[in-house]
């Protein structure tokens, strides 16, 4: 079992950023303009900062903390939709996301197997969570032996290349 580089589950990280964002998105304009419908226009003009919320997602807690109505749903949803794509994907049939998929790499208990269901929630839960800590968690990764970054110590799993 050879443990991923740090650099393979940064570019992989990159592309779930990018594909979460793109999903939430289409989940944010559609319900902008299905609930809000007069302040439709002004939520797409939040909304059309979204590559930068991408990158600067911590910022996002000001919006929950300090921010309007349309804010603090915008960053509830952002949570909720980034929860929902990685527990989705690591407990799907391809056993990791779009990102681990293109990268050649999944995520496995020490013994080599797929992941406890539990195991998945929990992991989805503090990955999705180390973000609003500016990624510092995940930042393990390149100082532990096998490239495990907080999420996965404490559920004992490894992201591996695949086979």
């Amino acid at each position: 079992m050879k443990s991923s580089s740090f650099k393979k589950r940064l570019i992989a990280m990159t592309i779930d950023i990018f594909m979460i964002s793109l999903l939430f998105y289409v989940v944010a304009y559609c319900y902008a303009f299905t609930i809000f419908q007069d302040e439709a226009v002004s939520s797409v003009g939040v909304l059309s900062f979204l590559p930068i919320t991408a990158i600067l997602y911590p910022y996002q807690i000001i919006f929950f903390c300090f921010g309007n109505s349309i804010e603090v749903i915008i960053s509830i949803s952002f949570f909720t939709v980034e929860l929902l794509y990685y527990f989705v994907f690591e407990a799907s049939p391809l056993n990791a996301t779009l990102g681990h998929k293109i990268m050649g790499i999944q995520t496995v208990d020490k013994t080599n197997s797929r992941l406890a269901l539990k195991s998945i929630v929990i992991r989805c839960l503090l990955k999705t969570i180390s973000r609003y800590l500016y990624c510092l968690p995940m930042l393990l990764a390149c100082f532990t032996k096998h490239n495990q970054a907080f999420h996965d110590i404490l559920v004992n799993s490894v992201v591996v290349d695949r086979k």
